[in-house]
């Protein structure tokens, strides 16, 4: 099973090993491709509220959570120890330092220090009863919020994979999804939805709500996160 470490966690040989397999993805094209997967607007994939509404919400957290899985795939392919780090924005209150290595061109991001979420709204969140409140509050503000922070490229809804800290965020939501999923009561709560909806394109023969809810249940591609590293 993989460990997705917080970026604080991450040693420097570490980050090299994620910055050389991106590289590596970039020369080759897939970089690219993966990057299709989200910003092809023509195939609508519907997994955002804010675009889709109802059903974009029901989407948001499992066609993300599948897309995080190709993209890891696609960096175990050139090194099997690769696992996408989250960043825990209460914790690292700035863009991560590794990232500053990272090969992609034209990335611009936000220097300054973190004033898009906070302890307060995250508890929020995670006080949510519900999977239409939890995704709810989850996507339109620390998500959304995060993006706009972030600025450059991340800011632009369906081309933000370009930048390498897309994934480190989306991480960082999956993460606070699993925490909220192992809360008493919550295993098993899910959004409603049409089978045809359930299957999260373009993956569908492979993904779909009922085989992606839990992390630890995904066979070859499972993962659980690693403990947060507190600031000092």
């Amino acid at each position: 099973m993989g460990i997705r470490k917080s970026t604080m966690a991450m040693r420097e040989d570490e980050w090299l090993t994620i910055n050389n397999a991106i590289n590596r993805l970039v020369r080759s094209g897939k970089w690219n491709d993966l990057y299709l997967m989200h910003a092809e607007r023509g195939a609508n994939h519907r997994m955002h509220g804010s675009m889709s509404g109802e059903v974009g919400y029901a989407r948001f957290l499992y066609w993300h959570r599948a897309y995080l899985i190709e993209c890891e795939s696609a960096l175990k392919e050139i090194d099997s120890n690769i696992n996408i780090p989250y960043w825990d924005w209460l914790n690292s209150r700035t863009v991560p330092s590794g990232l500053s290595h990272m090969p992609i061109r034209g990335v611009s991001r936000n220097r300054g220090i973190i004033d898009f979420t906070n302890e307060a709204e995250i508890a929020r969140v995670m006080s949510q009863d519900s999977f239409d409140d939890f995704v709810f509050e989850l996507e339109v503000y620390p998500h959304n919020n995060g993006h706009n922070w972030v600025g450059g490229i991340m800011s632009h809804p369906m081309d933000s994979p370009t930048d390498p800290l897309f994934y480190m965020h989306h991480a960082n939501i999956d993460r606070i999804w699993s925490d909220w999923q192992a809360l008493q009561g919550n295993e098993n709560k899910k959004p409603i939805t049409t089978k045809n909806d359930s299957l999260l394109d373009p993956w569908k023969d492979k993904w779909n709500i009922d085989n992606i809810h839990k992390i630890s249940d995904l066979a070859e591609y499972s993962y659980e996160y690693g403990s947060v590293v507190s600031r000092v």
